[in-house]
């Protein structure tokens, strides 16, 4: 049975967000991710701080991604360039204007694996990965929920959600400024299981963005005190 509303419901996740110019290869994570722990994560806006938990265990390769463009400074200077009342905040895109990281990443949906159904955007503040049209072009961009959107399930990766500042999160204005990403808990064992992943996508970023900060050169948050 098809429902008419979720057209336009994917057409909005959709609308200014570019197809990639390359693509890695992530197939899942390669080792055990049954024993990973979540990771927090601070998301500094102009507006204030929205804490967020990243679920590493269930997502791997998109959480592994998302922090390593955060540690790597990749969001910094950037703006929630699309805000829809009542349905998302939507940011990502680097400062330069550029849509896309210049790879893709797949799904991590319980389409893909019946494991993690419990992803699902089943309230506001949950954090997801926005991607065109077609699936499994995911990249650098990523909305938080300002409500509960179950047309969404199974085809948008849930990779997160907001532990505190879901206030700001859900009034921010287009336009509003990401003055950084800071990752709070230890990646190392997140990035043991993506290798693989993390030397391609620090490849084609390191050729594509000059001004980011170098693998490993990560901003700790006890420098912003």
């Amino acid at each position: 049975m098809k429902f008419p509303f979720l057209t336009t419901i994917l057409t909005l996740l959709s609308v200014a967000i570019l197809s990639c110019s390359a693509q890695d290869k992530p197939e899942g994570a390669k080792a055990n991710t049954a024993n990973l722990k979540d990771i927090n994560a601070i998301i500094k806006t102009a507006d204030g701080d929205i804490h967020i938990k990243l679920y590493a265990s269930k997502t791997p390769v998109t959480v592994a991604n998302f922090c390593n463009l955060a540690q790597r400074g990749y969001y910094v200077g950037s703006d929630f360039h699309r805000v829809v009342p009542g349905f998302v905040s939507q940011g990502g895109k680097h400062m330069s204007g550029a849509a896309s990281p210049g790879y893709t990443i797949k799904n991590e949906t319980y389409t893909e694996n019946p494991k993690i159904a419990d992803l699902k955007h089943s309230k506001a503040g949950m954090l997801s990965m926005a991607r065109t049209a077609v699936p499994h072009t995911n990249g650098a961009q990523w909305y938080i929920t300002h409500s509960a959107t179950p047309a969404l399930d199974g085809q948008y990766t849930v990779f997160g959600e907001v532990t505190k500042g879901l206030e700001i999160a859900t009034n921010l204005k287009r336009g509003t400024a990401m003055k950084d990403i800071i990752i709070t808990d230890d990646t190392t064992p997140l990035y043991a299981t993506q290798k693989e992943n993390l030397a391609a996508w620090n490849k084609v970023l390191s050729e594509r963005f000059f001004k980011l900060r170098p693998v490993g050169g990560a901003k700790k948050e006890e420098e912003e005190k």
